[in-house]
């Protein structure tokens, strides 16, 4: 009777053993899902972090800039509560911690509006140049610098901006009136 006892016991303590692997499995099984899950809506918010940055660099719409500039903060900021070292983990690489990128973007707001107003200016400067008269390319101009100020005051841009647009748009009147343009 005392081995049944015995046997018993060792029996029930196997089934713990059994029951804590299993409940091991399944909670490993949990971790490598949310991994799973954390890495796709990280790389997801990098795709778009990195499609806002190809925007910012290179659209010729200034509106577009400064929405995908504040769309780029925002996903910036999505990844602060992560070291660099969790970051890799999910194999994403800044190459500098997020909160420096975050500063260094925010200090070159202005630059990065600027050269947003140059790509805008230089297309309408290509459209300006298929224009046949000069009145048609005065008007076209004035609209421009219109639709251009009104996103700078829309989107509360730096002020610097509309002095930046200010002396692109008398440069070009004056080859405009010279017939440079």
């Amino acid at each position: 009777m005392l081995f049944l006892i015995f046997g018993m016991m060792l029996g029930g303590a196997v089934a713990i053993i059994i029951g804590i692997t299993r409940a091991n499995e399944i909670k490993n099984r949990q971790n490598q899902m949310i991994y799973a899950q954390n890495q796709q809506q990280l790389l997801r918010q990098l795709e778009i972090l990195k499609d806002c940055e190809d925007l910012v660099n290179n659209s010729e719409n200034l509106d577009t800039v400064a929405h995908r500039y504040d769309l780029l903060l925002e996903k910036l900021t999505f990844f602060l509560p992560y070291t660099e070292q969790q970051l890799s983990g999910y194999g994403i690489h800044f190459g500098k911690p997020v909160g420096a990128i975050m500063n260094e973007v925010s200090l070159n707001k202005t630059t990065i509006f600027c050269q947003a107003i140059d790509r805008a200016h230089e297309k309408w400067i290509r459209h300006a140049e298929e224009m046949k008269t000069q009145s048609g390319k005065e008007r076209s101009l004035q609209t421009f610098k219109e639709n251009q100020l009104q996103v700078i005051e829309n989107r509360n841009l730096p002020a610097e901006c509309r002095y930046h647009l200010d002396a692109l748009c008398m440069a070009s009147l004056s080859d405009i009136n010279e017939g440079r343009l």
